[in-house]
């Protein structure tokens, strides 16, 4: 072929990889027409009218890809002799190019392609098909002169063939020993056996057994042809003796001596009367309905089974006609009926006939025309199949619950064939993936119907099956007609038909709701497990509320002995900030057990989020840029604004620590929602009504799947040791919660975080949410107080700081000797400074006696856990106070000048 025949066609979506094609081919095709197409519809098309030498197919396209193009072309007679060669953007597994091959595909390109590479392809496949189609030219010639010799053969075969069947006698074709090579159709008639029965059989067994040693001892005077002609007697299947006339003459068939002999019967009429006896005895006795019909459809014969069915005489049965028994066969039908019957010669088919009591009954009528002395019959049997209609109707009816049964079960019915065709799919598969009946009757690919990450997967399961194995269920994203994806549960297994797997039948689920349960139970699970470790949490903060009281306390008491400059000094100011840091690190233990004393009150979210982004400015590296989006029409929420800065400053400072080596974009905004019921319904620590929506998200490396669901856990971090303990996010859940609210999280590997945090909108306008840090000096008094703890060490502490502030103190470990003491002598305290937890009697119990005895002293109420008492509480039982341990000197100096100032 030149290259000014050459016509290329190619297919691909993107024009400058048409362009690049059309640069090489005319580099190195000159004179070559190119015809471009920018999908597979258009190129389908311009292959069936432009008839192109060879066609180039990109795999990705949008619509339809490269494999579904190409399976389309080579189904189609008009295009299938075109060569394909489909080119990959992509280096493709193995699995791409063995699709590619199913779909029919003649090469395999891969981009970035040399042009050369190209040109070589093309001249590769110009050359195959150009032989191609000389063999073809060739193969037609070879099939026309074949065809016409085996025409001319099979005239004569027929010819001769006619003449060895139509003979009006028998021709037995038989070897030198007698044993029978081939008969014609009126020697099987002649024996009442089949062409089957009769090969292979000897002549002696078709003999009397009188005769049998005459005839074998004639058989070498037959092979020497002394003898042509021969008379005596052959034997019917029945063993009835027929006499019969032989002629010999002696062959060659298929390579070897044979002897041919013409077999005649010489008492044709005895013979058939013989017969006709034999016959009726026989119809007599049989269990089926036998009759011999007239011309005009009366009844020759009719044995004793037709009478017993029919509920009739034999003799009143021979009176009639068929058209008094079969109500399908008339008088005025039955000429047209019996032109039908002597032209087939031998019929079956169903009718009903009528037996004399009106009652009808299905049967099946086998008929043979006849002829008897010149007179044409219809010799007929009569099978009652009423039993077998209702078998028939019985499977008519359970193959139509079936069908109705799987149109209507919630599952997806298919089937599929080893290549991914889709074969059957019942109504809810088709509802379920947006597919009509025409449009899978047009051919649907089952490997279109799936997410293509998991293309590879199906197809090594499907293989799999096809190899024996059990695979049990499997998921897998399944897409629908609209681009839409959903997981489904599949169980596949294959159709065996004759030893032979024809193709994979199985059931599938949709898995949407059962996926959302099992969130939404994680999520309950969660919550309970936090709840758990929440108040475990509690109980181990009061405990060691306790010891950095001591820590704290002590170590306060001896910076105030320590001078400044000394290294001691220094030592204790380590100590102090590392009580602190601890007292803090109690704080955030708290309220992830929700066990924090928080004061709510009406706060503007945006302004919370402003004041914690200034900080985080000044912290987050440049190369994190922060964009906000605050919308002014969010309301107020009803929140501690510390803890709410806190949730903030927490989850911005995991996103800017997982981006600070490679930078990126961290994302806050603020907006109203609605919560809707199906929204509730997924997260359970939602209600329906309106929330504000803080979403924080960043586009950093993400979290990965197995420890997404831990993140919220108290202590769980996948950071250096140095910066995180693990708190971070379980003290956002624990606020959250204790907020009313919930807070989600969104994440893949890669593509970064998102966590939307919902709190309830209040209907109070907001309240200045900016706390005050200013810290006031410690001041000094000379009143006298009455400290109580149950633990020794703690009372000391406590008398010691009070003495330190010029105060006078007496200390008690026992609330029963302090009560004692007070009711001596109760005018001589000015205030009463107690902890809480306390054997023999607790501290609201002795407050509440002392109040009793003394309505106007201040007391303090000190607690390193307060689950069982709030400030709301502490002021109804008339407690002045409610102070949480460790507590420096100078926050009790301020909290008692307060409420000593206030007495006064």
């Amino acid at each position: 072929m030149s290259t000014g025949q050459v016509r290329v066609l190619a297919i691909d979506d993107i024009q400058d990889s048409l362009d690049l094609i059309g640069h090489v081919l005319r580099a190195h095709f000159p004179g070559a027409e190119l015809v471009t197409a920018l999908n597979g519809t258009e190129g389908i098309q311009k292959a069936r009218t432009s008839q192109p030498s060879i066609i180039l197919l990109d795999v990705l396209m949008p619509e339809m890809d490269g494999f579904e193009a190409c399976r389309r072309l080579k189904s189609d007679p008009a295009t299938a002799h075109i060569p394909v060669l489909m080119i990959s953007g992509i280096r493709v597994a193995d699995i791409d190019r063995t699709i590619g091959v199913q779909s029919g595909a003649d090469g395999y390109l891969c981009k970035p392609y040399e042009p050369n590479e190209l040109i070589s392809q093309i001249h590769s496949l110009l050359r195959i098909s150009a032989n191609e189609q000389h063999l073809r030219e060739q193969r037609e010639e070879l099939r026309a002169e074949l065809s016409e010799t085996l025409r001319h053969l099979e005239d004569q075969r027929n010819y001769l063939k006619s003449l060895f069947d139509e003979s009006p006698d028998a021709i037995f074709v038989e070897d030198v020993q007698g044993n029978v090579l081939d008969v014609n159709r009126r020697a099987c008639e002649l024996h009442d056996l089949s062409r089957e029965e009769l090969i292979g059989k000897n002549v002696l067994d078709l003999v009397p057994p009188e005769e049998r040693e005459r005839v074998a001892g004639d058989f070498p005077k037959w092979s020497a042809g002394s003898i042509h002609h021969y008379s005596g007697f052959s034997y019917k299947a029945d063993g009835t003796a027929i006499p019969v006339e032989i002629r010999r003459s002696s062959i060659i068939h298929k390579g070897q001596e044979a002897h041919l002999l013409h077999v005649r019967d010489v008492s044709e009429r005895v013979e058939a009367e013989k017969k006709i006896q034999f016959t009726e005895f026989s119809l007599a006795h049989a269990s089926l309905a036998a009759f011999w019909v007239a011309e005009d459809a009366s009844f020759a014969y009719a044995n004793e089974a037709a009478a017993r069915s029919l509920g009739y005489t034999k003799e009143e049965l021979l009176s009639m006609g068929v058209p008094d028994i079969d109500p399908l066969y008339t008088a005025e039908a039955w000429p047209e009926h019996w032109k039908v019957f002597s032209r087939e010669k031998v019929l079956t088919f169903e009718s009903l006939h009528r037996r004399k009591d009106g009652t009808t009954f299905p049967v099946e009528i086998t008929t043979n025309y006849v002829e008897v002395d010149g007179k044409p019959f219809m010799f007929s049997f009569a099978q009652n199949i009423a039993e077998r209609k209702q078998a028939e109707e019985s499977l008519r009816q359970s193959e139509a619950r079936f069908r109705e049964l799987v149109a209507l079960l919630p599952e997806l019915i298919f089937e599929i064939s080893p290549d991914g065709h889709v074969l059957f799919a019942n109504r809810t598969g088709l509802e379920m993936f947006g597919y009509t009946e025409e449009e899978l009757a047009a051919g649907l690919n089952a490997f279109n119907m799936f997410a293509r990450r998991d293309v590879p997967r199906v197809v090594s399961n499907m293989s799999k099956v096809v190899r024996g194995e059990n695979i049990g269920h499997t998921e897998y994203m399944a897409k629908r007609k609209n681009g839409t994806f959903f997981p489904v549960s599949a169980y596949v297994a294959p159709i065996i038909k004759e030893g032979t797997i024809v193709g994979l039948r199985g059931i599938g689920v949709d898995v949407t709701d059962r996926k959302r349960a099992e969130e939404i139970e994680a999520r309950m699970m969660q919550a309970d497990k936090l709840e758990s470790i929440g108040v475990l949490a509690g109980g181990i903060a009061h405990d060691f509320n306790n010891i950095l009281m001591s820590i704290i306390g002590y170590c306060d008491l001896a910076l105030q002995d320590s001078k400044e400059g000394n290294d001691v000094r220094g030592h204790l100011e380590e100590i102090m900030s590392a009580g602190k840091r601890a007292r803090t690190l109690i704080k955030q233990i708290q309220t992830f057990s929700r066990e924090s004393d928080s004061e709510k009150k009406p706060v503007d979210i945006r302004s919370v989020v402003q004041e914690a982004l200034h900080f985080l400015r000044v912290s987050i590296p440049v190369m994190i840029r922060i964009d906000t989006d605050l919308h002014e029409d969010c309301g107020t929420i009803a929140a501690d604004p510390t803890q709410v800065h806190q949730v903030v400053m927490n989850i911005c400072t995991n996103a800017y620590q997982a981006m600070e080596s490679t930078g990126g974009v961290l994302r806050i905004a603020v907006e109203p929602i609605e919560v809707t019921p199906d929204l509730a319904a997924r997260n359970p620590d939602l209600h329906p009504g309106p929330y504000v929506r803080l979403i924080i998200e960043d586009n950093g490396p993400g979290i990965d799947p197995y420890h997404l669901p831990r993140i919220f856990d108290p202590f769980f971090t996948t950071k250096d040791p140095t910066k995180g303990t693990g708190l971070g996010l379980s003290v956002v859940h624990g606020i959250i919660s204790g907020h009313h609210g919930a807070v989600t999280v969104e994440s893949e590997p890669g593509k970064g975080t998102r966590f939307e945090i919902y709190l309830p909108r209040a209907k109070t306008p907001a309240a200045d949410a900016t706390a005050s840090t200013q810290e006031l000096q410690p001041q000094k008094g000379t009143e006298r107080i009455l400290c109580v703890d149950d633990e020794e060490r703690i009372a000391q502490l406590s008398k010691r700081l009070l003495e330190t502030l010029g105060y006078t103190a007496d200390s008690f470990s026992s609330s029963a000797e302090a009560l004692a003491a007070f009711r001596e002598n109760p005018d001589m305290y000015d205030l009463v400074l107690t902890d809480l937890a306390m054997p023999e009697l607790t501290g609201t119990e002795l407050a509440s006696t002392i109040l009793q005895i003394r309505p106007d002293i201040p007391i303090v109420l000190c607690t390193g856990y307060n689950q069982t008492v709030t400030q709301e509480e502490v002021v109804r039982t008339g407690i002045s106070k409610l102070v949480h341990k460790p507590f420096t000197r100078d926050q009790i100096a301020r909290d008692l000048r307060e409420l000593l100032d206030r007495k006064g």
